[in-house]
């Protein structure tokens, strides 16, 4: 042990053990209440699209290939839908409570991560600490965040990952190998890019340097016969329309501030590196494992997608595997091993602990201001958390609830092919909230296309119908929609160009949007 440890405070068994109880959860309220609650939003709404289906199959028949897309992957929507069935619990509180215990589940992976990396009371929770308050940081330009506020597939297999990483480090194979077996269920990219990154974590911990390249070379090798195959049956126009839609697909459409979120971390995590390596301490050894792991994994993943992920490609399969994804796992481990290092820096260099706590308090509320004013600008119009039990004051959702309630549940809508991305919308699902089909939609349908080219043909004949919805006139949209039997629409009041008007029978109405009826017959 180095005499720099050996000089610091150890954390004693009792306390620990007491700490190791409490702190996680006080601290997952901590993270629940800064990072907000918005469970219809974004992909939160495919997903509960799919658990809605599981309970009732007779949901969402239109638009059943772009449900089925996200629920034939993952076991997620079939557990949350078993749980409802079990726990006879509204399916509004059982996402309440399992984003809660999903949350904790983060918390505590962090935690048990941390202590295996810093011997050191302060150092092992100013490392959860920072890592916790660092969950809505995006992750570069992947459009992923390192934790969301609403319930994916994503909430489980973020802490699979890192529980992953911690038996790894700890030589237990058999708790490895069912973390493994669990994130392939829940999440099947995440658990492959999961693999590469364990595998090599292993062999540093393991000091195998020579197989960690035969390893990285493997897999730029795998990546490199998958786009020579692919390129064989190029994609679909519909197909290749979708994929470069997708912009966060490929590295060379980034902006500069997007690329600059790859290589900070890795020039962090190289210094990191550098300081915990040639020690001998089991603390420093994991930390330069886990270092020099996401080195190799951040370098191998932006070479293949330089390489094989570019919007001139002819096949976009490489593209839509995301080799960047696994920065999600780089970015965790930068935050634990930051916050910790910091700890200890700080130790060593303050002149009293009064120093040093007042630094590292300065660091943590910064952070902690930083998450909660992200949370509250990324959905501006929406209440910070929206529990079940409290009325929600977006105009869309209460559009889309007026619609839950008062239209046959076979109805198919319309709705602007960009509504998801509105100012005010708040990237709400509307058929996650209303239970009702519609026509395809940009965001999130053109994400499942992109993914999944077979869909791509339906995702672009939809677009067509429902782009501009609000600005035609009545007879356009009677021409456009009828002969797919769209029923009814949903308008947005406010346009740059004027309110949009129309002649149709408009049930409901506020300040926002309109539901309308679309006449079985021109008028």
């Amino acid at each position: 042990m180095s005499t720099t440890q050996t000089s610091l405070h150890v954390i004693p068994k009792t306390r620990q053990s007491l700490l190791a109880h409490l702190g996680p959860l006080f601290l997952t309220v901590g993270l629940f209440l800064l990072l907000g609650y918005h469970p219809f939003a974004e992909d939160a709404g495919m997903y509960l699209c799919a658990v809605k289906q599981c309970l009732h199959p007779s949901l969402f028949e239109a638009v059943q290939p772009f449900v089925a897309s996200y629920a034939h992957l993952s076991a997620f929507p079939w557990l949350l839908a078993s749980l409802t069935r079990l726990s006879h619990l509204p399916l509004d509180w059982l996402l309440f409570l399992t984003q809660v215990a999903l949350l904790w589940f983060l918390v505590y992976s962090l935690y048990r991560l941390s202590r295996l990396c810093f011997l050191t009371r302060t150092a092992c929770w100013v490392s959860t600490i920072l890592a916790v308050l660092a969950m809505s940081t995006p992750v570069a330009g992947t459009s992923l965040s390192l934790a969301d506020p609403y319930l994916t597939s994503r909430s489980i297999a973020t802490p699979l990952t890192l529980l992953l990483l911690v038996f790894v480090l700890e030589e237990r194979a058999y708790p490895a190998l069912a973390m493994l077996g669990l994130l392939a269920a829940f999440h099947p990219l995440m658990a492959l890019y999961a693999l590469f990154f364990a595998l090599i974590v292993w062999m540093q911990h393991e000091l195998r340097l020579k197989a960690t390249l035969i390893l990285c070379g493997a897999v730029f090798s795998s990546m490199t016969i998958t786009a020579l195959i692919a390129s064989l049956a190029p994609d679909s126009p519909a197909a290749a329309q979708a994929a470069l839609t997708r912009t966060y697909f490929f590295l060379s459409q980034w902006h500069w501030y997007e690329i600059s979120g790859l290589l900070l971390p890795l020039a962090i995590l190289f210094c990191l590196y550098v300081s915990d390596s040639g020690h001998f301490a089991p603390q420093l050894l994991r930390r330069a494992a886990l270092s020099s792991a996401s080195l190799a994994c951040g370098v191998t993943s932006i070479l293949i997608s330089l390489i094989y992920a570019q919007p001139h490609s002819a096949s976009y399969a490489v593209a839509r595997l995301q080799p960047l994804r696994i920065f999600h796992t780089v970015y965790l481990v930068m935050f634990v091993l930051l916050g910790g290092t910091l700890a200890e820096w700080l130790a060593r260099r303050a002149r009293s602990r009064t120093m040093r706590y007042a630094a590292l308090s300065t660091v943590l509320l910064a952070a902690a201001v930083a998450m909660l004013l992200t949370g509250q600008q990324t959905f501006p119009a929406s209440t910070h958390i929206e529990a079940p039990w409290r009325i929600p004051r977006n105009p869309w959702m209460q559009a889309f609830l007026w619609v839950r309630q008062s239209t046959p549940q076979n109805a198919i809508f319309a709705l602007d092919a960009n509504y998801i991305t509105t100012d005010g919308e708040d990237a709400i699902n509307f058929r996650a909230v209303s239970e009702r089909s519609s026509l395809s939609d940009y965001s999130k349908d053109g994400g499942a296309s992109a993914i999944f080219p077979r869909l791509a043909p339906i995702w672009q004949r939809g677009m067509k119908l429902s782009t501009d919805l609000s600005t035609l006139t009545d007879a356009v949209r009677i021409q456009r929609l009828q002969p797919a039997g769209v029923g009814w629409l949903i308008l947005q009041k406010r346009l740059q160009i004027g309110d949009a008007r129309t002649g149709f029978d408009c049930p409901y109405s506020n300040d926002t949007v309109m539901v309308c009826r679309l006449p079985v017959t021109p008028q």
